[in-house]
This record gives C-alpha cells, sequence and structure tokens, in this order.
C-alpha cells in the first residue's frame, strides 16, 4: 500500500492546483477506494492528514519561516563548529605523525 502516495494525489496535487488522475483510471481508482477501506491504510492516512494540517497552519502563522531561519542559524554554527573540530583534528594528526616520525 502506497498510502503516502496516496495523501499526496488527494491533497498535495490539489493545493497547487492539480487535478488528480485517479478517478480517470478506472483500476487504479477502484484500488484507491480499496486502500481507503484498509483499518492500516486509513489510520496512516488519518495521521498524515493530520501532520498535513499541522503544518498548513505553521506556513500560515509564519511558524514554518521562523523555524527555517532558527535551523539556518544552528546549521550554520554547527558547521562552523565541525569545520574547527575537523581542523584541530588535522593539527593533531599532523604533531602526531611528526612525533612518530621523529621516533623512527
Amino acid at each position: 500500500m502506497f498510502v503516502p502516495g496516496r495523501l499526496s494525489v488527494e491533497y498535495v496535487l490539489p493545493a497547487v492546483r492539480v487535478e488528480t488522475p485517479i478517478p480517470e483510471i478506472s483500476k487504479v481508482a477502484a484500488y484507491w477506494t480499496e486502500i481507503q477501506n484498509t483499518e492500516h491504510a486509513s489510520s496512516v492516512s488519518f495521521e498524515l492528514n493530520i501532520g498535513l494540517e499541522e503544518r498548513r497552519e505553521e506556513i500560515r502563522s509564519g511558524a514554518w519561516e521562523r523555524f527555517k531561519a532558527e535551523r539556518a542559524v544552528v546549521q550554520k554554527a554547527t558547521d562552523a563548529e565541525m569545520l574547527w573540530v575537523a581542523s584541530r583534528a588535522n593539527s593533531i594528526g599532523a604533531l602526531t605523525g611528526q612525533r612518530m616520525r621523529a621516533q623512527t
């Protein structure tokens, strides 16, 4: 079962003003209907729908943009720290290599 695909077709395509092709394809339409009637798929679809609605609300409220901006700041700081750690590791490795060569 490809429930996320069904969610995309049912919710995302209409949100970007693309009509769903499912009703035009009888076998796929029957498959989609069957998926909706399975307990597992309907519960996954329900949870995905809740997540989608939460994300839409975050976008409407501006919370999503704030989150992305905060994440970018944290990512930049993390990248800088990782570069510092890598440079220190290289320095230590170079010193260790020099010491090992000096001992031999």
